[in-house]
């Protein structure tokens, strides 16, 4: 809410293109405010109700302090990296973007831990065998990953992959166990492994190339082909454009996929935008994004493809349901109580 706030309202100029309201500002201000007023009032109507703090003890205590103090600060790094540019500029030094170099380099140890820890939770009643093997499973796969799969960082390969595995294992090993107290929290952290999952397929095994195509030009990348066939006009109320018709060919020439990107330009102000051709799978993503015009009939063309970028959001419905499965499970529980 913050973030949109100061980024919608023009605190901070934004890299995207966004509508110049004065009133944007004031409206998303009022709209912070209603969510986190009420929320500050439930906590301290309730505060006086909240058990005292007893003894930490046992793996699951210091894992959940733990989880508690690895979120707060992952919560101040994002306020940080979000208020720096504003704060820099009001000092006079100038302005500066904080972009995803910054985030990244925080989520990705932050998201390590977290794993690490959520394993160690499941495992808490297993034998120590079932520790071992969940470890020994999880390195081993994590290094073939690694070091012996063309990835563009061996070491970001690693540790993601034996994360989720590590929590994909200690999952399977606590349903065996049948001693867990919420089958929905642990399909939760199963949530997580999916999404975790998704970022290093889409992070690190992505192929890209920018090229120069015309009707009937191809470009092999990776196991598959985009053929460029044709270019069309199209004339709508807002826009016109060139639309480009790509086709993905298998090794055997056969069509898998067609994709269409096309260079707009718009009609009231002569901007010229691109609207990407995408095609949406469960493995893997393509892409396809027409640049300048290079000749009369060939562009620059941008081609990607992005492995399990549709885990990523699997991951987060998994979350997003075991939640309120969750929450439900629990009304149910005290209710009987």
């Amino acid at each position: 809410l913050l973030g949109t706030f100061i980024v919608r309202s023009g605190v901070i100029q934004s890299v995207h293109a966004f509508a110049s309201d004065p009133n944007r500002g004031a409206f998303l201000l009022v709209i912070s405010l209603l969510m986190v007023v009420p929320a500050l009032f439930l906590f301290m109507i309730r505060a006086p109700k909240f058990e005292s703090a007893k003894q930490i003890s046992g793996i699951e205590d210091i894992s959940l302090v733990l989880a508690v103090l690895l979120l707060a600060v992952t919560a101040v790094c994002v306020l940080f990296g979000t208020l720096y540019p504003l704060v820099h500029e009001a000092l006079g030094k100038g302005s500066l973007s904080v972009g995803a170099p910054y985030f990244n380099s925080i989520f990705a140890p932050m998201a390590i831990l977290a794993a690490l820890m959520i394993g160690a939770v499941q495992l808490k009643k297993s034998p120590m065998w079932t520790w071992g093997a969940t470890f020994i499973l999880s390195a081993i796969a994590a290094l073939y990953c690694g070091f012996f799969t063309e990835v563009k960082s061996s070491v970001y390969t690693t540790a993601g992959v034996f994360s989720a595995l590590w929590i994909i294992c200690s999952f399977m090993a606590s349903l065996r166990s049948k001693k867990h107290k919420n089958f929905f929290a642990l399909v939760a952290h199963l949530g997580i492994a999916v999404s975790i999952i998704g970022v290093i397929g889409d992070t690190q095994y992505s192929q890209e190339a920018v090229v120069r195509m015309g009707p009937g030009q191809g470009r092999p990348l990776g196991d598959v082909i985009f053929v460029y066939e044709e270019t069309r006009k199209v004339d709508t109320n807002a826009f016109f454009a060139d639309e480009g018709k790509v086709l993905v060919l298998n090794k055997n020439e056969d069509v898998i996929d067609e994709l269409h990107p096309q260079r707009q330009t718009y009609k009231s102000n002569g901007m010229e935008m691109t609207a990407a051709g995408i095609s949406h799978g469960f493995f893997r993503d393509f892409y396809v994004s027409m640049g300048n015009r290079l000749s009369s009939d060939e562009f620059l063309v941008r081609l990607s493809i992005r492995p399990l970028v549709s885990w990523i959001w699997i991951g987060g419905l998994i979350m997003l349901l075991s939640a309120v499965f969750s929450s439900a499970w629990r009304r149910k529980e005290w209710s009987q109580s």
